[in-house]
């Protein structure tokens, strides 16, 4: 903000305030527009979603096809209706449609969204989201399964041990007791004799001074994971056999991950977890997120992955960030776009993890379709309308505080209108369509006599002496 400040120049944050909230700087995007403190253009106009008919062609009602043909238009009207927060609205248009599916024994529920999963036969345009952890892992466990018994999959699994990312923010990352032994932590920057990018494992904790323990002695406790690399020990510079990190000053810098035993298969679809910054990641644009499917995997436990950019990469897949990318979590789905989304969420048992900003995240990942699979739709339709409490400074402020600094943000604009008007003169004179005026005679010169005036017209004057102004 200071910079543009020193540079005159403007900000623009483009975002949903109706998504989930960053986990770390509360919701600042919407308070902005909640108190007036920044000028807001809305954008209105739904591009995920569209009308298809039974052959699976898009409908498009700007060059005059009939949206009575269209076998989806729940789909579009109800994420209309979410965009303006009228979720009873939506589940309405859900239910009507049929796509809201309950059953009140969990392992039913499993068992329902594999066999849906399965059924569309296209895993590149279908995914699960859920609301819990738990949830993603079983269903991919059931998923899998069902894959192979359809032959989707290879059938051998390859077992390895990948690293889970374990969500840590804010002040946590500076709190001891938000670590576990046996963990790794990733370093985001130099420590000491310890390079940035070095991945070590947890020895100890040591809580009385909210240090972190490692152990250097064995090879074992130093892990670097490249993508594009097998050799997976890092180069200490250090000699000591170990060491500590301070939590307060560091804790910021640290990612800490857990190693978890996974099964990949020949054929199956797979999601990162981390972005890659080497030369080989940033070239074949490998980030958190991207999804990939495997080709094939030698016996070394490399893994070739077609990306969904179209590019092919070798991954070794002991200490991979990698995930099954048939099911995500609501948080993961965030940005991502699908054909065809089952929404796999109870409405008891997840706390607050339901709420209406992770319900309307949930129900717009869809291009196409999208169907609930809970326990009891009532329940659900009252989580998710839940207004999602997440605070910021804003909110904390007295009205008389809150008054002073919209009545400043209010003379800032005022003050900024010349300068806007000068851009749109601009704007006009680059396109040809007015003169560009001489500054040094229209603009200085007020003493001209009347006659030199006459083939002004009164619009032109009035913009000389706005322009002068």
């Amino acid at each position: 903000m200071e910079r543009a400040q020193d540079q005159n120049a403007q900000i623009v944050l483009v975002g949903d305030s109706k998504q989930i909230s960053a986990i770390n700087s509360g919701d600042h995007h919407g308070r902005l527009q909640q108190f007036e403190l920044a000028q807001t253009a809305h954008m209105t106009e739904v591009k995920r979603q569209k009308f298809y008919d039974k052959d699976g062609n898009q409908l498009r009602p700007e060059r005059g096809d009939n949206l009575d043909n269209a076998v989806n238009r729940y789909a579009v009207e109800m994420a209309q209706d979410l965009k303006i927060g009228d979720f009873k609205s939506a589940f309405e248009k859900l239910e009507q449609a049929g796509q809201i599916t309950e059953f009140s024994d969990r392992q039913e529920r499993l068992d329902y969204v594999a066999q849906r999963y399965v059924e569309h036969n296209d895993q590149q345009n279908i995914t699960v989201i859920t609301a819990t952890n738990r949830d993603r892992k079983d269903a991919v466990e059931q998923i899998r399964e069902l894959q192979k018994e359809h032959g989707q999959i290879g059938q051998r699994d390859f077992t390895v041990n990948v690293n889970d990312p374990v969500a840590t923010s804010g002040v946590f990352r500076r709190l001891a007791t938000s670590y576990a032994v046996g963990n790794f932590v990733s370093l985001g920057k130099d420590i000491g004799e310890l390079k940035a990018g070095s991945v070590l494992r947890i020895a100890d904790i040591d809580r009385a001074n909210n240090q972190l323990v490692f152990d250097y002695s064995d090879p074992a406790n130093r892990l670097k994971f490249e993508y594009s690399n097998t050799d997976k020990i890092a180069e200490l510079s250090t000699s000591a056999e170990t060491g500590t990190i301070s939590l307060k000053q560091n804790g910021a810098s640290l990612a800490q991950f857990q190693q978890v035993e996974t099964n990949f298969s020949e054929g199956e679809k797979v999601m990162f977890l981390k972005n890659d910054n080497t030369e080989y990641g940033k070239a074949n644009g490998i980030k958190n997120g991207v999804q990939g499917y495997i080709q094939e995997i030698n016996e070394s436990g490399i893994a070739r992955i077609k990306l969904e950019n179209g590019k092919e990469i070798e991954q070794q897949l002991e200490g991979a960030y990698l995930t099954n990318g048939q099911a995500i979590t609501i948080n993961k789905s965030q940005g991502i776009s699908v054909e065809r989304a089952l929404v796999l969420t109870p409405a008891e048992g997840v706390g607050d993890l339901l709420n209406s900003k992770s319900g309307y995240t949930a129900l717009t990942r869809h291009e196409k379709e999208v169907e609930v699979i809970t326990d009891n739709k009532e329940e659900l339709l009252e989580a998710v309308s839940r207004n999602a409490e997440k605070t910021s400074t804003l909110d904390y402020m007295d009205k008389a505080e809150m008054q002073e600094l919209q009545c400043r943000v209010r003379e800032s604009r005022q003050e900024q209108e010349p300068q806007n008007e000068l851009t749109e003169i601009a704007e006009r004179v680059s396109e040809g369509g007015e003169q560009e005026p001489d500054n040094k005679q229209q603009l200085t010169d007020r003493d001209q006599e009347p006659s030199e005036k006459t083939a002004i017209s009164k619009d032109e004057q009035e913009q000389e002496l706005e322009l002068s102004k």
